[in-house]
């Protein structure tokens, strides 16, 4: 692809991180990106008084791919052909990715998908807790407590629930990193 025929409305400098400010009157947010000397991308997005990286979502091909990137890095393959198209590259890269080994270790099919774990001596459930950036492997609820299940309704508990709810309340609050807040959405 000659270089000419493009016309750019600005270019960017090899190692220098520029920052890009939205035209938004509402919030101060833009992106960070910066050409790195291998050609390739480095692209972050940010928001509020300094511009440092925020988490956002990141969509591939309007897959979302993570909920919580703060740096995307978008690789330079001079190999492409005019059809190739660089989020290709990115999708093949990512379905390449080797699959976090806590995932395999605790047995579950994805971050924040709790499962039971009947042959576990204390606690009936495990989950791999994703939140800003953060992955934690939670074991929570008591084997063989007496919580709401298909067999127990909910109508029937609800003294127990209530109990449940009140009692653990602050940790419920801390979000997915926490124990309590799987036990309160799982079991009750």
């Amino acid at each position: 692809m000659n270089r000419n025929k493009v016309k750019a409305d600005f270019t960017l400098p090899v190692g220098k991180k520029m920052i890009l400010q939205a035209d938004d009157k509402k919030y101060s947010r833009g992106l960070l990106v910066e050409l790195l000397k291998n050609k390739s991308y480095n692209i972050s997005y940010w928001y509020g008084d300094e511009a440092k990286p925020y988490p956002i979502e990141v969509l591939v091909d309007g897959k979302s791919v993570s909920k919580d990137a703060k740096k995307v890095t978008m690789k330079f393959h001079p190999e492409l052909k005019k059809s190739g198209e660089p989020m290709d590259i990115v999708m093949r890269l990512l379905k390449e990715k080797k699959p976090d080994p806590r995932l395999k270790a605790a047995g579950v099919s994805g971050y924040n998908k709790p499962k039971r774990t009947p042959k576990h001596p204390k606690k009936s459930h495990v989950v791999v807790a994703r939140s800003g950036g953060k992955v934690k492997t939670i074991r929570f609820g008591e084997q063989g407590a007496d919580t709401v299940t298909e067999d127990n309704p909910k109508g029937k508990r609800a003294k127990k629930r209530a109990s449940f709810k009140a009692r653990h309340q602050k940790n419920i609050r801390r979000g997915p990193m926490s124990a309590a807040y799987w036990a309160d959405k799982v079991k009750w």
